[in-house]
């Protein structure tokens, strides 16, 4: 897909959102307030980090380009897939 909305940036929302930014698609989280998106985006960066320093040919700047980290429901573009990553209550 070329558009990935990823609801929860969690362990498991970040590494998704990690995964597609790496291939290439435009990925857009949404968190539940602004400190959960600042961990949300640590989490991302952090793994882009690791799996740059392990595997030839990932760009850090390219990947975390294509990410976006927000609290804003708005701010989720139309997507062509998406996936939520938040515990169930």
């Amino acid at each position: 897909p070329d558009t990935v909305g990823v609801i929860g940036g969690g362990r498991m929302g970040a590494g998704i959102a990690q995964v597609f930014a790496t291939a290439g698609a435009q990925v857009t989280v949404i968190e539940r307030d602004a400190e959960a998106a600042g961990f949300a985006l640590e989490r991302v960066r952090d793994g882009v980090a690791k799996a740059a320093a392990r595997t030839e040919g990932i760009e850090p700047e390219t990947v975390l380009g294509r990410l976006t980290v927000s609290t804003d429901f708005s701010n989720l573009p139309a997507v062509n897939l998406s996936s939520r990553r938040f515990p169930k209550s």
